[in-house]
């Protein structure tokens, strides 16, 4: 029986140009099934994200530049938006479905990818 890869092989497929036609032979599986679960990844590139889905990307983006590019805990995403734990919870999985992060190991605490994010070292803390 053939499947599909895991959620992140796939997007890295998606983010290296592949066709849903290519990952389908790839896999031995019909582009309706990677389309659809592209589509549930993704999300619909035309929906805007709410006002809690965004402030809680800014604090991803904060935290990641002010701890040189570390991510943070959903309990200190939670702690920084003023939102329960299972609210940040929904709102990773809304940026991940969007494609503006990505959630890399299961039981990792500090497992935000921001999708394209470059950290750098600031110079002005280096002392």
């Amino acid at each position: 029986m053939h499947q599909l890869p895991e959620d992140g092989v796939l997007l890295d497929l998606i983010e290296q140009g592949y066709t849903q036609t290519a990952i389908a032979a790839m896999y031995g599986v019909t582009p309706q099934a990677v389309s659809y679960r592209k589509v549930r990844l993704l999300g619909s590139a035309r929906r805007e994200l709410g006002a809690t889905s965004r402030a809680v990307f800014e604090a991803i983006v904060a935290y990641k530049r002010a701890h040189d590019g570390n991510s943070p805990t959903i309990r200190e995403l939670s702690e920084y938006v003023g939102r329960v734990y299972s609210v940040i919870h929904h709102h990773l999985q809304v940026l991940e479905r969007s494609g503006l992060i990505r959630l890399e190991g299961a039981y990792s605490a500090r497992r935000i990818c921001v999708v394209g994010g470059r950290w750098e070292w600031d110079e002005d803390s280096a002392g």
